[in-house]
């Protein structure tokens, strides 16, 4: 049976402690981003990092929504974030799940619309996903940015 950690700004110490445990094997910039938010208490008030283990507590996946995301300065948001699935995980729908609890979470704390920044092509216009616009994030790269309505 799989399970789920949510932390947000009111997640106790533990909480926070297992999040940063399953951060640690993630080799990934955006990992250790969240991980930084983490450690440094960074998480906004409506900023939240779901993530989903097996039933041995190894790291199936993750996924965040956060008020800012590689965009520096968007007048939009919020921003589905940093959606990672483990390998030995992938091509099972775990990906649509976290976008779903993700999505569930923004809707239920009064979001209308939510965004993500993304160079794949494909994945989220599955899950209702549009074109929103085109831009360059903080790295560099041109990126597509998608909107969905909630």
């Amino acid at each position: 049976m799989n399970t789920c950690l949510r932390i947000t700004n009111e997640s106790s110490p533990f909480e926070i402690q297992q999040g940063l445990h399953l951060l640690a094997d993630v080799d990934w910039k955006a990992a250790d981003y969240l991980a930084t938010k983490l450690k440094n208490k960074r998480l906004k008030n409506t900023e939240m990092i779901y993530f989903c283990r097996n039933h041995t507590g190894q790291l199936i996946g993750f996924a965040a929504l956060l008020l800012e995301d590689i965009i520096s300065k968007a007048d939009f948001g919020p921003f589905l974030s940093t959606v990672y699935v483990n390998s030995s995980y992938r091509k099972q729908g775990f990906s649509y799940q976290l976008v779903n609890k993700i999505e569930l979470f923004a809707k239920h704390i009064g979001y209308t619309k939510i965004y993500t920044i993304t160079q794949h092509v494909g994945l989220y216009e599955k899950m209702n996903y549009h074109f929103f616009c085109q831009g360059v994030d903080d790295m560099g790269r041109d990126v597509r940015v998608l909107e969905k309505n909630l």
